[in-house]
């Protein structure tokens, strides 16, 4: 209907104006077209006052008599509101966030109408009060108004149904680092808001990000059935059920799914390399992954590529696939693993060592790193660090007979092992 967006328009001004002059109770946005024809009434108020100053404004203007400082002010701030209103439409902000281009001309034509009815000492103490008003509000206001986030927050807490508000503060969270923050905004959006397709998908990504895959496959699913080819969701799905181990019995399905809804998505392709490589189609799992990577090549798609192209004694791939990974992820553990066993294999004592070491600082039961650590320093000669991370590794592990076998040949003072290098990855994060 053309109505719905005219109507939207002029209750956007009203919404402005309503912000400019008493920025602390207005609402700060205002919700698309379909949620306008639920609230007809409001809409329609907003198109009749914009209506009644539009006929306002045509009888002054034309009358000479009348073409005051006051008049062309209230057409500019108008013509500025509907303006800035157009293109609110288009923008990711909230409505306030366009206040600072309409609130001045506002003040400004009340300060300029005060002043032009009184006149004289009257009118001029009459504009000086206006003035004041509006920097009171502005003061008043300003927590409401000094950053999007906190915008958002105030839409978010006044109307719990606004999905659009969810979503445009989540950049926020995410930025700060605050997953508790993040789990709880979610959590109300998934709950109340009126469409939760995008909260749930963000949902399902957030407990991706949390390696919590059973609740992300779960998330995945609820949004799936909202709607059926959301891509986002059928690769999420995909993604956390890989992820768990071992995979329940729809991954398949579910990478077979995603794949279909989302072919060029190389997360797709990422999983289905995953399960590839668990089944034993290594060939086929390489292809996957170089598609994967030629698609999207995230840290996790690289540090597949480079453990497969290992495995195949493609070095120099495999080094270029672990740097590549690095550049994106400094701190994928993954990676740093590959790159130390890559050092390793090359004899470059020191550059293996502190990728190991790096490993190890975040995750200090790390296996693969801590075995392949303390047959480096026994292989180097030092036997003193070799006993330390063997004694840490037999701590966190004390039924592994690899360990009390290195432990052994490090007591009996036997050629270290030439080759034992253990190859799983460092952690998986999907």
């Amino acid at each position: 209907m053309l109505l719905s967006p005219l109507w939207l328009l002029g209750w956007r001004v009203v919404v402005l104006w309503g912000l400019a002059l008493a920025p602390w109770a207005a609402p700060l946005d205002v919700g698309p077209a379909a949620t306008v024809d639920k609230t007809l009434v409001t809409a329609l108020l907003g198109w009749l006052g914009l209506a009644a100053t539009l006929h306002h404004l045509r009888r002054r203007l034309s009358d000479a008599a009348t073409r005051t400082p006051a008049t062309f002010l209230g057409a500019l701030t108008l013509l500025v509101s509907l303006g800035v209103a157009w293109r609110a439409t288009h923008d990711a902000a909230p409505l306030a966030a366009w206040l600072p281009f309409v609130s001045p001309l506002v003040w400004l034509s009340l300060a300029a109408l005060a002043y032009e009815r009184l006149r004289g000492r009257r009118g001029l103490a009459a504009a000086l009060a206006v003035a004041a008003v509006a920097g009171a509000s502005t003061t008043v206001a300003w927590p409401r108004l000094r950053s999007q986030a906190g915008m958002w927050a105030d839409v978010m807490r006044r109307d719990p149904s606004n999905v659009r508000a969810y979503m445009a503060f989540m950049p926020s969270l995410r930025a700060s680092g605050n997953a508790p923050r993040a789990l709880e905004v979610l959590e109300r959006c998934v709950h109340q808001a009126a469409t939760p397709l995008p909260c749930l998908t963000e949902r399902a990504a957030l407990a991706m990000a949390g390696h919590d895959y059973s609740v992300a496959a779960e998330m995945a699913e609820r949004a799936l059935q909202i709607a059926p080819n959301d891509a986002d969701a059928a690769v999420l799905r995909a993604l956390a059920l890989i992820a768990i181990e071992p995979p329940p019995r729809e991954t398949d399905a579910a990478i077979e799914r995603a794949l279909r809804t989302a072919p060029s998505d190389g997360r797709a392709h990422y999983a289905r390399a995953v399960l590839l490589d668990r089944q034993g189609h290594g060939t086929e799992a390489r292809a996957a992954v170089a598609r994967a990577v030629a698609l999207r090549p995230t840290a996790d798609a690289l540090v597949l590529q480079a453990s497969l192209a290992m495995r195949g004694n493609d070095t120099p791939l495999a080094r270029r696939a672990t740097e590549a990974a690095l550049r994106l992820a400094p701190h994928h553990l993954a990676a740093r693993y590959n790159l130390g066993l890559l050092e390793q294999q090359a004899g470059h004592f020191n550059p293996a060592r502190e990728a190991y070491l790096a490993v190890l600082r975040d995750e200090p039961g790390q296996y693969a790193a801590r075995y392949n650590l303390a047959l480096l320093t026994l292989q180097a000669g030092a036997r003193d660090e070799a006993r330390h991370h063997c004694d840490l590794l037999i701590r966190f592990h004390p039924r592994d007979g690899a360990a009390v076998d290195l432990r052994n040949a490090i007591e009996s003072s036997t050629p270290p092992p030439a080759a034992a290098f253990v190859t799983q990855p460092a952690t998986r994060t999907l």
